[in-house]
């Protein structure tokens, strides 16, 4: 059986985009699929971004450690991922 995803819920799926979500954790939150919320994005024109996700505990130290003066490039190589 196919979810339906109300207009109103779909809606919120481009701020949620545009604040820095991947589309699992949109898909997370509103309780479907990465794939469904790529599809209404492209639909109404947001081009994608290649993000690729990362889960939260690793993420977490990142705030702190360029509150501490490490610039984004240096945080993404302590991680091996890119700051762009």
């Amino acid at each position: 059986m196919v979810k339906v995803v109300s207009l109103k819920i779909k809606k919120n799926w481009k701020k949620m985009y545009e604040s820095g979500l991947t589309l699992r954790e949109i898909g997370e939150i509103s309780g479907c699929s990465y794939a469904s919320v790529s599809r209404y994005l492209k639909s109404i024109g947001i081009e994608l971004k290649n993000r690729t996700y990362i889960e939260p505990s690793i993420k977490e130290p990142w705030k702190s450690l360029y509150e501490k003066g490490l610039t984004t490039t240096e945080i993404g190589l302590k991680y091996g991922c890119s700051s762009y």
